[in-house]
Formats: structure tokens, C-alpha cells, sequence
């Protein structure tokens, strides 16, 4: 279980910059080496979470019954969802366009629920929302419509893992007996044990060793490895900065994070920087930014949503 404590600046820039390498060592996995196979890439990244929980934690399972276990599984099936669709739209759009489908999740999650506060907070939806659309419009010409496809899937399966985590949370859920350590471990745990035996019976095992043509290349394995491990990482000290809670300190870290993956993926990964596009960004950031000026105004702590919004083994 994780313990809340006072983080300081520091713990805000390491949270930053785990962000940052976890998103470009998936795109750099996915996009760069062309790895299109997203069950055995997820079921990798839940797998090594898997083992470093079991290193450095223990067995967050221990004493927990099926009966605490049910209630939650509709969350481990979105959060399935969000990865496997996650990975196919970083793959396949440049990051800027994956980071603003993020803000379109918190705009689900704001539909579902009436818990955020009033007022610029509502606004922050039509823009949010805007962001993503007027972005995907901006990359129409390089992408497909199944591109756009996975990319809408994401922002909506992510969005309602997070409304099922609130949802959880919340003290009229009457079953919610599982800390956030636990809830992370089984969604890592039913990942795992999906996606490896899917990817088997489609056979991507045999198609990786047939036509990927870094297979044996050293980069190809340094690049999992890293994005694996990152995963783990920023999840866990996402858990630790916000301790359970979610207020507008937080989404300023957040907000933050996105903005420094943001700018260095446009040097990391050059893409025509349309008008088009770098007005989506704007929009879209400014959807997060009045979502936070909202938060201000009413800064009672609710509990978060238990998830990062980055393609973390998303």
C-alpha cells in the first residue's frame, strides 16, 4: 500500500520526466521500429509491472477475496481496452495527437459524473474535446479512418475506466475494499493473463518472428525494456505525489508533464506543424487549464482516478 506523503519539487520534475520517457519509448517501440503487435507489447509491459511489484512490494493480493475482486473488473476490462487501443493509436498519430485524446478521457469522466465543480470547469469540456477533433482533422491526410478509430476507442474506454474508478471510490460505492496498490496489481495481473494467450491463439508470436525485422537488434530490446520499466515507474510515483487524492496541485503537475512530452516529441519526432494543429494544442490545453482554474475554485480533495493518463504499459 501506498502511504501518502509531502512531495516536493523535485518529486514533481522526476514525475515529469518518467512521463516524458515512457511516452516517447512507446512511440519509439511502437512508431519508430514499427512494432505493430499490441498484445504481446502490452502483455510485456503488464508483465514486467507484475514482477517489480512483486521485487519491491510484495503480494498485494494477499487475504483479498473473489467476492472484492468482482466489483472491480469492470474497470480491468477498460483498462485492457485503453492499452491495446492506446498502443495502436500511438503507433499510428504523432503525440500530440495522442496527449490531447487524454483531455477528451477527463471530458468522459466529467459527462459521467456531476463530482467536478461548476462552471470553467464545464467549459473545459467543449475544448477538450475540440482539441482532439480539430487535431485528428490536422493529420487527416498521413492517417486512416481505422487510425481514428482506435484513437476515439481509447479517449472513451480510458475515460470510462476512470468514471468506474471514481465511481469505486466514492462513498456510496458499497463494495470498495481494495487499496489503489491492489486495484493497479489486478488490472497489471488480468492484463497479463488476456493478452499473452490472445496474442498466442492469433499467432503474433509467429508473425513477430516472421516479418519484424528488428527482432535481433539490440535497440528493439533496450526500447521494451525501458518503456516497460518507465511504466511501472511514473505509475508509481503518480501514486505517491497525489497519495490517493486527485486536486488542482496535481493536475498542474500533470498538465506540466504533458506540456514537456509535448514539446519534445516535436523535436524528437518531427511532424508538419500545421496552423490547424497548433491551434488544436492550443485549445486543448486551454480545456486544461480552465479544468484546473475550475478545480481551484473548489479544493476540497475528491479521490483520483487511480490511473495515469499516459500509454503506461499506455
Amino acid at each position: 500500500m501506498i502511504i501518502r506523503q509531502k512531495s516536493n519539487v523535485s518529486d514533481y520534475v522526476l514525475y515529469c520526466i518518467l512521463y516524458m520517457t515512457t511516452a516517447l519509448s512507446n512511440k519509439f517501440v511502437l512508431s519508430s521500429l514499427g512494432f505493430q503487435y499490441p498484445t504481446i507489447f502490452q502483455a510485456w509491459q503488464t508483465f514486467v509491472s507484475l514482477v517489480l511489484v512483486q521485487m519491491f512490494s510484495g503480494n498485494p493480493l494477499k487475504h483479498i477475496t473473489l467476492s472484492e475482486i468482482i466489483p472491480w473488473s469492470p474497470a480491468m476490462l477498460f483498462y485492457v481496452t485503453s492499452i491495446f487501443s492506446g498502443s495502436k493509436a500511438l503507433a499510428a498519430l504523432p503525440v500530440p495527437v495522442f496527449l490531447l485524446s487524454h483531455g477528451v478521457s477527463d471530458a468522459c469522466l466529467m459527462l459521467c459524473d456531476n463530482h467536478l465543480p461548476s462552471g470553467l470547469t464545464h467549459l473545459s469540456i467543449p475544448l477538450k474535446i475540440s482539441g482532439l477533433l480539430l487535431s485528428l482533422w490536422s493529420v487527416m491526410r498521413e492517417a486512416t479512418l481505422l487510425d481514428i478509430v482506435w484513437v476515439v476507442v481509447y479517449s472513451i474506454s480510458l475515460g470510462a475506466y476512470k468514471s468506474v474508478g471514481f465511481w469505486y471510490t466514492s462513498p456510496q460505492w458499497p463494495y470498495s475494499g481494495l487499496t489503489l496498490a491492489q486495484r493497479q496489481y489486478l488490472n497489471n495481473l488480468f492484463g497479463f493473463l488476456f493478452l499473452l494467450p490472445t496474442a498466442i491463439l492469433l499467432g503474433h508470436h509467429q508473425d513477430v518472428h516472421r516479418d519484424f525485422p528488428h527482432l535481433r537488434k539490440v535497440n528493439f530490446y533496450i526500447g521494451c525494456f525501458v518503456s516497460a520499466v518507465m511504466g511501472w515507474a511514473v505509475k508509481r510515483k503518480w501514486a505517491v505525489i497525489s497519495g490517493g487524492f486527485f486536486n488542482a496541485r496535481i493536475e498542474m503537475v500533470q498538465l506540466l508533464a504533458k506540456v514537456t512530452t509535448l514539446i519534445a516529441s516535436m523535436h524528437i519526432y518531427p511532424l508538419n506543424h500545421t496552423i490547424l494543429l497548433w491551434i488544436s494544442i492550443f485549445i486543448g490545453l486551454s480545456g486544461d487549464v480552465l479544468h484546473i482554474i475550475g478545480s481551484l475554485y473548489e479544493e476540497t480533495e475528491v479521490p483520483q482516478h487511480d490511473m495515469n493518463d499516459v500509454l503506461v504499459g499506455q
